[in-house]
């Protein structure tokens, strides 16, 4: 028997994966165990443990919210959009940066500039980028929100933006274009 859910829980479900919501409703329970106690409530939380546990939501793995982004207003809906725009920038850096890759050899020069050479620092240089992009974002905008409910948003945000300004580098130092 499969549970029909609305299409938000099996959107939910599908990004955090069934065993990953189910440890997060176990981590829920054991931190409310107090709640668990009281016995009005005790047979509730069962219910939804086993509903959780042992059911499977119709087509997860194919639910997506219809959500328009052009009309977002909802911070759901923005922080959704937000992250498809910081996906498809992501996949345009890694793109540009596999094309720079297969360039190297083109570009680069003898020893000690060679392309293995050229390639391992180009590969280190990006990790350092990657590593400075994730600690400003989810490190610092968050300080600078203060929690609030568009701090998800102006993380992703910041992530898009670094993403593409690090796309438009590439390309204008590797004459890609």
């Amino acid at each position: 028997m499969r549970l029909y859910w609305p299409s938000t829980v099996n959107f939910v479900i599908a990004s955090l994966g069934r065993d990953r919501l189910f440890s997060l409703s176990l981590r829920f329970f054991v931190l409310n165990l107090e709640m668990l106690m009281r016995p009005q409530l005790a047979g509730t939380f069962f219910c939804l443990a086993l509903m959780l546990g042992g059911q499977e939501p119709a087509h997860a793995e194919d639910a997506e919210p219809p959500i328009d982004c052009e009309k977002a207003t909802a911070t759901f809906e923005l922080n959704f959009c937000a992250g498809k725009e910081l996906t498809k920038a992501d996949a345009e850096l890694n793109k540009v940066f596999a094309k720079v890759l297969a360039r190297i050899p083109a570009i680069s020069n003898g020893p000690p500039y060679d392309a293995k050479s050229f390639e391992a620092a180009l590969r280190a240089s990006q990790r350092a980028w990657v590593a400075y992009r994730d600690a400003d974002c989810n490190g610092l905008v968050p300080m600078s929100w203060g929690g609030g409910t568009a701090t998800s948003g102006e993380v992703l945000g910041c992530m898009t933006s670094k993403s593409k300004s690090r796309t438009k580098d590439l390309v204008e130092r590797y004459l890609l274009e």
